[in-house]
């Protein structure tokens, strides 16, 4: 079967020892370590030009990521987008019935890749359930 997408995929040659991560190679390995997956379908308050978007939460890299798809969820379009960046392991997604807030849940403790591509394991929102609410402009 072939996948409707692949995140951060790389070449057999790639480096995995990045002097970076010191002793915890692992965390600057590409995978992202996606731990669940949400569609998110919209709502009365949808986020604009959210509809069809699969998001897909990072415990590696402190980010959820977005992927836009087609209606019939079997095409995806663009790179995975990244949202929410911060030090924290993410978890789980979920959209109220409105589509205007998620809820995510974050791991009480763990490693993270920073922005600078350091590693991390003081997390910002540990074992902690995080609201994200759109604000129309």
């Amino acid at each position: 079967i072939a996948p409707l997408k692949t995140l951060f995929t790389v070449q057999d040659t790639y480096n995995y020892n990045d002097p970076m991560c010191g002793d915890m190679t692992y965390i600057c390995w590409p995978t992202v370590a996606p731990s669940s997956a949400y569609v998110y379908t919209g709502g009365k308050k949808a986020i604009p030009g959210w509809e069809n978007t699969l998001l897909v939460p990072s415990l590696k890299r402190g980010v959820i990521f977005r992927i836009k798809m087609d209606q019939t969820y079997s095409t995806t379009y663009d790179d995975a987008i990244p949202m929410f960046k911060s030090n924290n392991r993410y978890r789980d997604v979920i959209a109220n019935p409105e589509g205007n807030t998620l809820y995510v849940l974050t791991d009480p403790e763990g490693n993270v890749q920073k922005d600078d591509g350091s590693v991390t394991n003081q997390l910002e929102n540990p074992g902690a359930l995080i609201k994200f609410t759109y604000k129309a402009k």
